[in-house]
């Protein structure tokens, strides 16, 4: 954060302990639905499909010209579109979804370069690569919890939550970002305002 924002931030919370108070709430809302979920998504990643599909995928490193020749006309590339979204994979990435006791408003797993290899539903790009979805749970090395904001591909308000993946010898081939939903508790909130 930059001095400027943390001297607001600070003043915010100061003047306005009501909105140090929905800061905690948000966090301690996002922390607990991360906490229901976690084993689900840790299980999901560790799963022989998700993990074979990656070691496969990360043979066939496709250069970064080729994916960004991908990713440039992933919108009108049908085939693409199908090959990452109707997949075994996929299959259970949907069935989460659809599943009413999770909070899951979309999937993806990525290689070890960013690209998508299971999602659900389209997201605007092929190669997430250049978002922190994929590129900061590999710079923590560790998990990752975004920002929570409005999400176009799944018509939620939601924050990602990525988890690194290995494979048996410990070694990262890929990221598992999972969208994790909070529409009701924003509109909970604009309620009470």
């Amino acid at each position: 954060m930059k001095p400027f924002p943390k001297l607001l931030f600070l003043i915010l919370i100061i003047y306005n302990p009501s909105y140090a108070n929905q800061i905690k709430s948000e966090f301690e809302y996002k922390e607990s639905i991360i906490k229901s979920h976690q084993s689900i998504l840790f299980e999901f990643s560790q799963s022989p499909i998700v993990i074979s599909s990656l070691i496969e995928a990360n043979k066939n490193n496709l250069g970064i010209v080729e994916i960004m020749q991908l990713d440039a006309n992933w919108q009108l590339n049908r085939e693409l579109q199908t090959s990452v979204m109707i997949n075994p994979i996929t299959t259970k990435i949907t069935e989460l979804i659809e599943n009413k006791s999770l909070n899951i408003a979309e999937m993806m797993v990525l290689d070890i370069n960013g690209v998508v290899i299971a999602v659900f539903p389209k997201p605007t790009d092929y190669w997430q690569g250049d978002e922190d979805k994929f590129q900061q749970p590999i710079h923590l090395n560790g998990d990752y919890v975004g920002p929570t904001k409005w999400d176009t591909s799944s018509q939620t308000y939601s924050f990602f939550y990525s988890i690194l993946i290995r494979d048996e010898n410990k070694k990262i081939i890929g990221v598992l970002a999972t969208g994790l939903d909070v529409t009701k508790e924003y509109l909970n909130n604009l309620q009470k305002k």
